[in-house]
């Protein structure tokens, strides 16, 4: 009610000219020690608190509101960081699910790429061995290696590469040195023969490529 009047005065002051805006007390003003509480009205004595806010009821009620607001906002900013924690969580089970998918996938790759590989190594010793004592069958052969070109090119596609590293350095991570012999044509300690071709499997290696090694010139 206080209010009221004051902005009341505030209005009729505005018309008149007459009043200092900044000389009127704010209904909060506690300088003269009496209730100033919005719901009731201190000049006529109507006031659980018979004048003093410290005795005020509403003002104690006041007070339990705002430590409810209090309670609700911490409690408030409590479920944003569960929730917070929980979707960070869950991305990365979600990407630990997709690399564990992705690393079974190429295990079980790897399994299937090492049970092809005698295949090859079966077909390109009947190839070999027929071009040399079944000259007549060229043809045939020729389809047969074909074949072969093709079937590597698939196992090609899904990440298996061959090694067949003829001439070039030794590598122990990836060869496997089985001998050593004289070469006129191949620097010393380069590979000069592959005797068993090796492959790897997304750059895992699946086998060593069994190599001869180059011991230089004769002497």
């Amino acid at each position: 009610m206080l209010f009221r009047k004051r902005r009341m005065k505030e209005d009729q002051s505005q018309k008149d000219g007459d009043v200092n805006l900044d000389s009127v007390p704010f209904p909060d003003d506690k300088a003269d020690g009496k209730c100033h509480c919005h719901e009731h009205d201190a000049e006529s004595g109507s006031c659980c608190g018979e004048g003093n806010d410290e005795q005020c009821q509403c003002k104690g009620a006041d007070s339990d509101l705002y430590a409810k607001l209090d309670a609700v906002a911490q409690e408030n900013a409590a479920l944003r960081d569960m929730l917070v924690r929980s979707a960070a969580d869950f991305d990365n089970f979600r990407k630990r699910v997709i690399r564990e998918k992705e690393e079974a996938r190429k295990s079980a790759n790897a399994d299937f790429a090492a049970a092809l590989i005698p295949v090859l190594d079966t077909m390109a010793l009947a190839l070999d061995a027929a071009r040399k004592h079944h000259p007549e069958a060229a043809a045939v052969l020729d389809g047969i290696d074909m074949i072969m070109t093709q079937f590597k090119g698939t196992l090609k596609a899904q990440g298996v590469d061959e090694l067949n590293p003829v001439g070039g350095d030794f590598d122990p991570n990836l060869h496997e040195s089985i001998a050593q012999q004289p070469s006129d044509d191949v620097p010393e300690g380069k590979v000069s023969i592959v005797a068993r071709v090796g492959y790897t499997l997304n750059g895992k290696l699946l086998r060593p490529a069994s190599v001869i090694l180059s011991s230089g010139p004769k002497a």
